[in-house]
Order: structure tokens, then C-alpha cells, then sequence
């Protein structure tokens, strides 16, 4: 009897170490909150890991759209995700959730919200921050997804015979540009920041600049050094280099733009741009960061079950120590996603739904940001 006793104990002990041995499995929690698309919180004490995603049915997709949302409706400007959440519904617009946008400059210690790639809200070319190669999520007239890495090279101002480059939009002039042949451009959008300097004043005949695009107008006159305000149709050009000499065009010149872009949409002009920080993955291959540091991370992913996006808290011990990009990959791989970006991370992270904050910023509150990204639903 007492052998039948020990060898029970043995195995129950056994089994208990079993037990503690075992890992803990991540705890997932799903919640429909809008006709196709489910919120997901995801706990997984192997990282530990904190996770808020929102996934949307291929089937669902005609029922809502994304849009960029500038700060204040300016280029640069910054504000919280939730605060661009707040504005849209004052608009009566049906948002659904809200996630935060491209990464952005600063400048002598300043946020700027300078978006650092191609930007495009509702079809309005917005900005596009630097010349370098980065990754973007295009959105074309026909809700065509593609991530790419964006660029506007080929992009032309031609006076007559002559064609300059044609650098920037709404630009700061951040170090990398100055000694650069070439034009830039400045809209209304560009709020109340000057222009870096003296050009002239163009109307264009179209009300707005859109990609791609080709654009004709007529030069008002010089426009000395500050705000561009007034009708979106105007749009001052500031040239550089050996391209200064149209800044002493004289009025009635005939001015025409030809703004390229790459990749070229499917059903053109592109009515969405947001930038990121990297990509993922695009089809069969995986771009993974050099840095395999584990930050906060923000992503938006699509495939032939749908969309996904959300957000992976991090630099908070106990509570989730965010990823890095093969881990991330790794995350959304059940969701059957082809592409994936990886939008502005960090203390930047931040996701919105029903006008509140689902996750843990690292900062302790919400950032203040460029710009950001908005489920709505379409009536």
C-alpha cells in the first residue's frame, strides 16, 4: 500500500512540474464592433507581449474606407490620434478607429510634423517629405491597396523649352536638400509656416494637385518669403540651384507641371499616401530591419481574407516589451497577410476606437504626431 502511495505521489509531483514547465499560452479576446470588422486584444506572456488589432472581412471591405488625416488640416502640423479621431466625428464622419500615421521631422529640437513621405488625403496631394526612397501605402481611385517604396522622381516644371526638376512639396528644407537643382512647391496646405524662400505665385487651372498628374497655370507674380494662403488652385514655386531663375518669372508666363509617381496606381489619381517607417512584406518577400531592437510598433497589413492593422505596445517592463520586425511578422502571419507596413512606432504608437485609447502609449499619454490613419464607414 504504501508503495502504491509513493509511486502516486511521484507521478502527481511529476505532473506538477509538468504543469509549471508547460509555457502560458497567449490569451485572446475577440470583439465585433462594427458590421465585418473585429477588435482583438492579445495578451501573450512569452514576450510579454500586448497586442490590439483590428481586422476587417474581405466581404466587408465595400462598407468602409481609409483616410489620412492631416494635423489641423496642415502640412506640417501635430496632434494626437485622438485628437484627429475627435475632429473627424465633429465632421460627422462615421469613424470607426484611428491609428497613428508616418513618422515626421523635427527641427532645431521643434516637432514639425514634416510627414517624411508621400501624403495624400482624399485625392489632395498633400506633401511629400524628403527625396529618399521610403515605404508608403498607396490607396488608388478603385480602392486598390499597394506598399511599395514611393518615390517622385521624373516629376517636372516646364517654362516653354526649359524643364526643372520639380523635389518637393510642402517641404521645410531639412539638411540633404540644400545644394539641390531643382523646384519647390508650396500650396495652401502649407498653413502658416514662410516659404524658405522668394518664387513666384502660380494659378493653376485645376483646384487642386493631385498624382499623378500633369497641371497648367500662369504665373500671378513674385512671391516674396512667407504663408501661402488663399485658393488651393494657387501654388507658389520656390527655385534652386540652377533652377533660381524662375523665381523673376514674369506674370502670364505659361507654367506646366508634370507630377509622376511610382508605383504608378492601377485606376489613377492615388486618393490615399501614408508613409512608414519600413516594410514588412510584400508578396512571397520579407524585408526585416537591420535593428533588431524591439520597440512599439503601429502596422497596417492587407491579403485575400482582408485587412489588418493595429498596434504592438512596448518599452513597458511586465506589461509588453514591443517587437521587432521578424517578430511582428511573425504575429501576423495566421492573418494571411501579402502586404505589410510598418507605420511610425515608438512613443508615436496609438491606437483609437469608440473615442478612447485602447493601448498603452510609452510615453504615458498620447503623442503628438503628423498624421494619422481613420477607419470609416461609408453611407
Amino acid at each position: 500500500m504504501r508503495d502504491s502511495l509513493s509511486i502516486f505521489t511521484v507521478v502527481l509531483l511529476l505532473g506538477l512540474v509538468a504543469l509549471c514547465d508547460e509555457p502560458k499560452k497567449a490569451h485572446r479576446t475577440k470583439e465585433k464592433i462594427a458590421p465585418g470588422v473585429i477588435y482583438e486584444q492579445i495578451s501573450d506572456p512569452a514576450g510579454p507581449w500586448e497586442v490590439r488589432l483590428i481586422r476587417i472581412e474581405k466581404a466587408a471591405m465595400k462598407k468602409y474606407e481609409f483616410r489620412v488625416s492631416e494635423a489641423g488640416d496642415v502640412c506640417p502640423g501635430v496632434e494626437t490620434t485622438l485628437d484627429a479621431y475627435n475632429r473627424a466625428r465633429e465632421r460627422k464622419l462615421d469613424v470607426i478607429a484611428a491609428i497613428n500615421g508616418d513618422s515626421y521631422y523635427y527641427r532645431d529640437g521643434k516637432k514639425f510634423g514634416q510627414p517624411r513621405a508621400l501624403t495624400v488625403v482624399d485625392g489632395r496631394f498633400f506633401s511629400i517629405g524628403d527625396l529618399r526612397s521610403r515605404a508608403n501605402l498607396f490607396v488608388d481611385s478603385a480602392s486598390n491597396f499597394t506598399i511599395e517604396r514611393g518615390s517622385m522622381n521624373g516629376s517636372t516644371v516646364s517654362i516653354g523649352e526649359k524643364s526643372y526638376p520639380l523635389v518637393a512639396l510642402n517641404d521645410i528644407l531639412v539638411a540633404g536638400y540644400e545644394g539641390v537643382n531643382g523646384v519647390f512647391a508650396y500650396t495652401a496646405d502649407w498653413g502658416k509656416l514662410k516659404t524658405p524662400a522668394p518664387g513666384v505665385l502660380v494659378h493653376l487651372k485645376q483646384p487642386y494637385l493631385t498624382i499623378p498628374g500633369e497641371f497648367e497655370g500662369k504665373v500671378k507674380g513674385e512671391f516674396p518669403v512667407g504663408p501661402v494662403s488663399g485658393e488651393f488652385s494657387n501654388v507658389v514655386l520656390v527655385g534652386f540651384g540652377s533652377a533660381a531663375e524662375i523665381n523673376a518669372l514674369p506674370a502670364k508666363t505659361a507654367v506646366h507641371l508634370d507630377i509622376k509617381i511610382t508605383p504608378a496606381p492601377q485606376t489613377p489619381p492615388v486618393k490615399l499616401a501614408l508613409g512608414g517607417m519600413g516594410i514588412i512584406r510584400i508578396g512571397e518577400r520579407t524585408f526585416y530591419d537591420t535593428d533588431k531592437n524591439r520597440h512599439p510598433r503601429t502596422f497596417w497589413g492587407s491579403g485575400p481574407d482582408g485587412v489588418v492593422f493595429g498596434v504592438v505596445d512596448g518599452r513597458r517592463k511586465g506589461w509588453s516589451v514591443g517587437m521587432n520586425y521578424e517578430e511582428m511578422d511573425r504575429l501576423l502571419k495566421p492573418y494571411n497577410l501579402t502586404n505589410i507596413i510598418n507605420l511610425d512606432g515608438g512613443g508615436s504608437t496609438t491606437l483609437v476606437i469608440d473615442g478612447k485609447v485602447q493601448n498603452k502609449p510609452s510615453d504615458g499619454a498620447p503623442r503628438r504626431t503628423g498624421n494619422h490613419l481613420l477607419l470609416i464607414r461609408r453611407h
